[in-house]
C-alpha cells in the first residue's frame, strides 16, 4: 500500500471517502503567515473506481494532491471548506498541523472517513498507511 501511495501522494492530499461527489477548497498558511496553498477540488465518490465508466480519465479522481506546499518546518494552518454540501452537518474545518520534516511528511485530509472521528479529519504522516 505504501509503495503505491509513495507514487501517488504529494505533500497535501484530500481524500473523498463519501459516496457522493464533493467540491470545495483547501488553503494552507505557512508559519510566516503566508498562503502556501489555495486551491479548489472536485472529487468523485470514493467508490467511483468500481462504477461503470469510471476509467474515463482524470476527471473522476476521488483524491486531490498538491505539492510544493511545505517551505520550512513549523506549524501550518490548514482550512477546508466544502461547497454546497456538508458531511454529517459539517461543511468546513480548520486545524494547526506541525510539520517537522518538510521533505518527508504529508498531510492527509479525509472527507467522511470512518477511520477518523471528525467528518473532516486531518492527519500528518510519512506514508499512506500513516494517513489511513
Amino acid at each position: 500500500m505504501d509503495f503505491v501511495g509513495d507514487r501517488l501522494l504529494e505533500q497535501v492530499n484530500v481524500f473523498n471517502e463519501t459516496d457522493r461527489r464533493v467540491t470545495g477548497s483547501i488553503a494552507v498558511v505557512d508559519p510566516a503567515g503566508e498562503t502556501a496553498l489555495d486551491e479548489t477540488f472536485d472529487l468523485a465518490p470514493s467508490d467511483s473506481g468500481d462504477d461503470e465508466g469510471a476509467a474515463s480519465g482524470d476527471d473522476e479522481q476521488s483524491v486531490a494532491v498538491y505539492d510544493d506546499v511545505w517551505g520550512e518546518a513549523g506549524s501550518y494552518e490548514a482550512n477546508v471548506e466544502l461547497t454546497g454540501t456538508d458531511i454529517d452537518g459539517q461543511s468546513q474545518a480548520s486545524e494547526m498541523v506541525t510539520i517537522d520534516d518538510s521533505d518527508e511528511q504529508l498531510l492527509g485530509v479525509a472527507l467522511g472517513s470512518e477511520a477518523v472521528d471528525e467528518p473532516i479529519g486531518f492527519r500528518v504522516g510519512e506514508s499512506l498507511s500513516d494517513l489511513a
